[in-house]
């Protein structure tokens, strides 16, 4: 012990190391413990989306789920199906979609793209197109949440700190 300190018998116990994040299974969501109004009921219409934050459903029925911090994925649900497929991958905070004229619009922390006729190329969406690539980053609140209204697209700037001297934002 170092000087100065108490020696106690008491060991200090450590929190176990986590097991990585997956997501919940169907079967053990607690929908049955919603108290719903008489002529409601509850389904789970599908699972297996880790981090799921934002939903947008596109022109043909395909429904595009957007993560966030830990599976940095968008996923799609065919019409029809209720497996999720990844359409992209390894990207960082994939917090922002939205759905327009059969284009799926994709904001991270970093950048803006767009993905043209992407129901129609779910197995392979190829290589979108960037519409900004210079948002400043950062980890705290610079993920985006972005909306296409009157054919203008809106997103924030989020500073990239809690506590911080954020300087241009």
């Amino acid at each position: 012990w170092a000087k100065g300190r108490p020696k106690t018998d008491t060991a200090m116990k450590m929190a176990p190391v986590p097991a990585f994040p997956i997501p919940t299974a169907a079967d053990q969501l607690p929908t049955k413990k919603f108290k719903l109004p008489p002529g409601f009921k509850v389904e789970t219409w599908a699972s297996g989306v880790l981090d799921a934050r934002a939903l947008r459903q596109g022109d043909k029925g395909t429904i595009f789920v957007s993560t966030l911090f830990v599976a940095n994925k968008v996923y799609a649900f065919p019409p029809g199906k209720r497996e999720p497929k990844v359409i992209i991958d390894k990207t960082e905070q994939a917090t922002g979609i939205d759905f327009h004229k059969g284009s799926l619009y994709f904001a991270t922390h970093k950048r803006i793209v767009r993905y043209d006729g992407i129901e129609d190329k779910l197995d392979n969406p190829g290589e979108p197109k960037v519409l900004h690539d210079k948002l400043p980053g950062g980890s705290d609140h610079s993920w985006k949440f972005i909306r296409v209204h009157n054919d203008k697209l809106y997103f924030p700037i989020g500073a990239p700190c809690n506590i911080c001297d954020p300087g241009e934002y």
